[in-house]
Parts: structure tokens; C-alpha cells; sequence
């Protein structure tokens, strides 16, 4: 992968032009089977995106839980909001327990290809979200240079409706990343990069930033397929209430964020 720069999209309040190529879904005709993704609220900071991959768990980049300092943020100033449309979520919950990657570097400063390949973290909700319509997306080692994907998100322009950009190219697998065509701004990070397969959405990356490849802007996503034994791990270990922030069961390394 020859990119010239590449920054985290972090989380946004900012406003900016519709990247070309996105899809709004601002209907709920055009919102159903993508129920699962939602806007991810940090207040005084922004919002990111997140997608439900468990009833009482969603799936986000690293980066969003961390402010610029490098500084973990508090659980309590984290709020999922799934299906979200037009001020109205089909479900709002609370964020009790932040599991990132171990590998994941806290300061922005450092920033790195290695650092970027492990932009993930996984969020417990204080009540699992069991609607009609709201199913948790399964993770898929599933993703090859040549395939199209999807990226389903929220933006700074696209704040109250989550939008669609489903013609995506997977250009490359580089550096432990998905180096992808897709548009993105601030507020699509922590989106799922998907494959549709069985008629569902199923969660092949998490977007982690843009770069420049030449002339032409891209998309960095962290792939399910390099970290799906550690996701699993972590996701099997986000019940478990540590003793204090530290490694937890099933030796996973991840580092959990107390409220």
C-alpha cells in the first residue's frame, strides 16, 4: 500500500459535503436489514458509528474511546443509539464496559500502520437490545482483494440518518488493512465494512481512517479475518467485571475501561 498520508477520522461534530456515491437511508423502507448500525454518542466529543454484533454488544474503533491525549474515556459519557433516523433510535442504550484491542497505541502522536491495524474495540451495553428487526451482524473472516463491500454509517453531514455506500472496491489487503474505495468523513469511524452473504449483513472490517493513494482518497479498515480469534476472545470475556483495569480472563491481553 503506497499512501502518501492517512489520518483517524475520530469522532465529529463537524459538518462537510456528502462524499459521492452514499446512499441515505432516511426512510424506514430503506433502513430495514441495517437496524444494527448506529450512531455512537460521546459527549463533548462528537459521535462515531458502531454496529450491534451481540445483544448487549457493539463493535467500534479504538480510536473513538480515546480522546487526543491518548486518555481512556469514561464509560458514562458513551450512548448507542441503533437504527437511529431522524432523532428517533429503535433502541438507546448506555455503554458500561469498554474492551480495545491490547496492541491498540493510546497517543495520538504515534500514529502507525501497526497502530491503525488494531483500531477495535468492543463496547457492553448496560441492557441488551432485543427488538424485531435489530439482529446483532455476525463477524466473517470473509474478505478478498476484488471484492465489493458496504460500508453502512454516520458523517458530519449525515448526522441524523445512516447512510449507504454499497459499490465499494476492496483494492488491496496491506499491513494488517482493508484498503478500500469507499467515500468516508468524520463520524464513519468504528462503521462495518460488510459482505452481504445468506441474505445478511455480515461484518468483514471496522473503518479506522482515510488516506491518499496518489491522487485518489481511500479507506483504511481494520479486518475481522487478522483479529477474529482475539474479537471472539474479547467478546467472550466482556462479562466478566475485573478486579481493577487490567488483562481479562482467557488471557486476551485487551485492557478493560472502567467507568
Amino acid at each position: 500500500m503506497r499512501a502518501a498520508c492517512a489520518m483517524a477520522l475520530g469522532a465529529t461534530s463537524i459538518s462537510a459535503e456528502d462524499a459521492s456515491g452514499l446512499v441515505a437511508l432516511d426512510t424506514r423502507e430503506a433502513t430495514k436489514g441495517w437496524e444494527a448500525v448506529g450512531r455512537l454518542d460521546i459527549a463533548d466529543a462528537g459521535f462515531c458509528t458502531a454496529t450491534l454484533v451481540r445483544e448487549d454488544v457493539v463493535l467500534t474503533a479504538a480510536h473513538c474511546v480515546y480522546d487526543r491525549d491518548g486518555n481512556a474515556l469514561s464509560t458514562d459519557r458513551f450512548e448507542f443509539h441503533a437504527g437511529l433516523r431522524d432523532g428517533r433510535a429503535l433502541a438507546t442504550r448506555k455503554v458500561i464496559r469498554i474492551l480495545a484491542h491490547p496492541d491498540y497505541a493510546r497517543s495520538s502522536s504515534e500514529w502507525s500502520q501497526d497502530r491503525m491495524a488494531s483500531d477495535i474495540a468492543v463496547m457492553q451495553l448496560d441492557q441488551s437490545i432485543r427488538f424485531a428487526g435489530v439482529d446483532p451482524f455476525p463477524l466473517s473472516p470473509d474478505a478478498y482483494t476484488g471484492d465489493q463491500v458496504a460500508i453502512v454509517s454516520y458523517g458530519g453531514s449525515r448526522a441524523e440518518f445512516p447512510s449507504l455506500q454499497d459499490n465499494c472496491n476492496l483494492l488491496d489487503q496491506a499491513h494488517g488493512l482493508l484498503v478500500m474505495d469507499c467515500a468516508a468523513e468524520r463520524g464513519t469511524s468504528g462503521a462495518p465494512v460488510v459482505r452481504i452473504s445468506g441474505g445478511r449483513p455480515r461484518v468483514v472490517g471496522v473503518v479506522a481512517a482515510i488516506a491518499d493513494m496518489g491522487v485518489d482518497p481511500i479507506s483504511l479498515a481494520v479486518p475481522v479475518q487478522a483479529q477474529l480469534q482475539l474479537l471472539t476472545e474479547m467478546l467472550d470475556s466482556i462479562d466478566q467485571i475485573p478486579s481493577e483495569t487490567g488483562p481479562a480472563r482467557h488471557d486476551t491481553g485487551a485492557k478493560f475501561i472502567r467507568p
